[in-house]
């Protein structure tokens, strides 16, 4: 529900394996979420970016040009601790989760889909942000077809 709260449209998991001689499974979280946000300068996103950008933080913050237009790019680094195990049993751990963020404002200047990819992997990490490339240059804010293009992207 907290997702939906936050204005989550899409979120899923990916299992899939590295392209390595011994292939470990990656696991990938992807969501998408449409934010409203007031972007009504000229070049709102450098301006967002600027204010993203901290000396000394595991950061990258950068630009792409999408076919939906310009998106703020943040890649990140971040150790998340846990208290307790999947089934509650109290067992602290930490976990090291890369994360990508991509914000492509909508032709109003009134909204921002904001596409997220999450992983632990680190030798999967690569695959991870090829397929966030792809997912990427699927958004769109036309009407939709009879079969998506993220659809597509991802057979």
């Amino acid at each position: 529900m907290r997702l939906a709260e936050q204005g989550a449209v899409y979120a899923g998991v990916c299992l899939a394996r590295t392209e390595e001689d011994r292939p470990r499974p990656v696991v990938l979280q992807l969501t998408v979420l449409v934010k409203k946000m007031e972007l009504y300068a000229d070049d709102p996103l450098s301006a967002v970016g600027g204010g993203l950008r901290r000396p000394g933080e595991a950061r990258d913050v950068g630009f792409l040009e999408l076919p939906a237009g310009k998106a703020l790019l943040v890649a990140e680094e971040n150790t998340v601790e846990l208290p307790t195990t999947l089934t509650g049993r109290p067992d602290p751990s930490r976990h090291r989760v890369r994360q990508m963020q991509a914000t492509v404002p909508f032709p109003d200047k009134r909204r921002a889909a904001i596409v997220s990819i999450s992983s632990e992997s680190d030798s999967g990490w690569p695959e991870c942000l090829d397929l966030f490339g792809k997912v990427l240059r699927t958004v769109s804010f036309a009407p939709p077809s009879l079969r998506s293009s993220i659809e597509t992207a991802l057979l």
